[in-house]
């Protein structure tokens, strides 16, 4: 049996990866408003099978037939899906967090600048963080704790998260000095 010769967690991280692929594809079809009903299904059964998750919308799915539900309930229970398994589109899948984060930078620069630090600030993904957080690019690196998409929602919650990402930037610079 192949499943008893692949190790706990490398099986499991395929799994999530599959069910984020798939929340990937719902979410996007539901912006596009193309979804489909297998995506739907599936991801239902991924979370019922390998999550043990069993929410109102994961029951609804897996006890009624797909055939019959009309496209406004596919929608529906596809949101709802979503929700119940804490999903957060990434950069990638809403490009206008990003630019929030960008803006709420440039603030945060200005502010800088108005306190005697001359930097260029940017925002990054760096390719040792496998996680979608962006991270302050600051002269000399790219650090300080992760901003996660969701961050970029608002404006205010975004210049927040900047703000005190550059601030432990700045300190771990200060300090290695």
């Amino acid at each position: 049996m192949l499943r008893e010769t692949i190790p706990d967690v490398y099986y499991s991280e395929q799994i999530e990866g599959a069910a984020e692929q798939l929340a990937a594809q719902i979410y996007r079809g539901l912006r596009e408003g193309d979804i489909r009903a297998e995506h739907v299904l599936e991801l239902a059964c991924c979370m019922a099978d390998e999550y043990r998750l069993s929410g109102p919308a994961v029951q609804e799915v897996l006890e009624r037939r797909t055939a019959e539900l009309a496209p406004a309930d596919i929608a529906r229970l596809a949101q709802e899906l979503l929700t119940e398994m804490s999903f957060e589109p990434g950069f990638d899948l809403e490009p206008g967090l990003w630019a929030t984060l960008e803006t709420a930078v440039k603030i945060v620069e200005g502010d800088l600048r108005a306190s005697g630090i001359e930097a260029v600030l940017g925002l990054a993904i760096p390719d040792w963080d496998d996680t979608g957080a962006a991270r302050v690019e600051f002269p000399g690196g790219c650090g300080g704790p992760p901003i996660w998409p969701s961050s970029g929602r608002d404006a205010s919650g975004a210049l927040v998260e900047i703000a005190d990402a550059v601030q432990e930037v700045v300190v771990e610079l200060i300090w290695a000095v």
